[in-house]
């Protein structure tokens, strides 16, 4: 409904030119003719399945009048607290560096093997000499401070086996890979196989994880399967990222009164060199 509010105009004869049109990835189509979603992640649309999908936040408080798209905000409030302020909205760099420090843990390889002397937890030092051993390169202690402020749920300067489980089902990739079928579900042996490659091969540890998701999605048994847009919601709640870094993303009150005399500084060379120009008899440009 949301989408084809957006494109009522532009599909008028002629078209009417309008602000708030929602574009859509090459997962998802619209159907014209019957102005419906009949895809979303390249498979049929399903109405009573909550998507993921990346939204401008004023849109969803009024910006652009997307009736369909306000009232679904207003009454799914438990999925967004959107409370009208303008705090509620992250920049997209923000988000990114977020989601990057996350999704990174995948590439690393193995806890066991990142763990030096099998202490059962990684430390700055494990990751750093991890990434840098990924990527050939020494890398910043920013990007090594992100991944840890990403993983450690409990905020206690340690990643452990669960908290690096976690972080890791973050990556998009990481969740295809454990679907080894295909299926859009998750069984115990899927789970299984994919703890034992990104977390440990002890068996002891491998059976407590994969007890912990299934449990958390309050489902039991042998046969018990996982919904792939469950997993999501799963790892959603396990974070709320607030302390990753940027450059430039802050600024003290000491950088903005020097960034303010810089530009005065440039202010005043630029009127200084008009009036130069204006005492030669030359045109003074813009």
């Amino acid at each position: 409904q949301a989408v084809a509010h957006s494109r009522e105009k532009a599909s008028m004869d002629p078209p009417v030119s309008t602000g708030g049109y929602l574009h859509m990835d090459d997962g998802m189509e619209f159907d014209r003719a019957t102005k419906n979603l009949v895809k979303c992640e390249g498979k049929p649309f399903d109405p009573e399945r909550i998507y993921q999908v990346g939204a401008l936040f004023m849109a969803m408080t009024g910006v652009d009048d997307n009736h369909p798209l306000i009232e679904f905000t207003d009454s799914n409030r438990h999925l967004f607290p959107v409370d009208k302020s303008a705090e509620m909205g992250r920049p997209a760099k923000l988000l990114l560096v977020d989601y990057m420090s996350k999704a990174i843990w995948y590439q690393l390889g193995c806890f066991d093997d990142l763990d030096e002397g099998d202490k059962g937890y990684l430390t700055a030092e494990d990751v750093h000499k991890a990434i840098d051993k990924h990527f050939s390169t020494e890398v910043g202690k920013i990007v090594v401070h992100n991944m840890l402020t990403a993983a450690d749920k409990n905020s206690d300067g340690k990643i452990s086996r669960e908290e690096m489980l976690r972080v890791t089902m973050m990556n998009a990739a990481a969740r295809r890979d454990m679907d080894e079928d295909g299926s859009g579900t998750l069984d115990r042996d899927e789970v299984r196989n994919f703890v034992r490659r990104v977390i440990s091969e002890k068996e002891e540890e491998v059976q407590k994880l994969v007890d912990l998701v299934f449990a958390e999605h309050h489902v039991e048994g042998d046969d018990a399967h996982i919904e792939q847009s469950h997993v999501l919601t799963f790892i959603q709640n396990s974070f709320e990222i607030h302390g990753v870094k940027m450059p430039g993303h802050k600024m003290d009150r000491s950088e903005i009164v020097a960034a303010k005399s810089r530009l005065e500084k440039q202010q005043s060379e630029k009127e200084s060199e008009g009036g130069k120009a204006d005492e030669a008899g030359e045109p003074r440009g813009e």
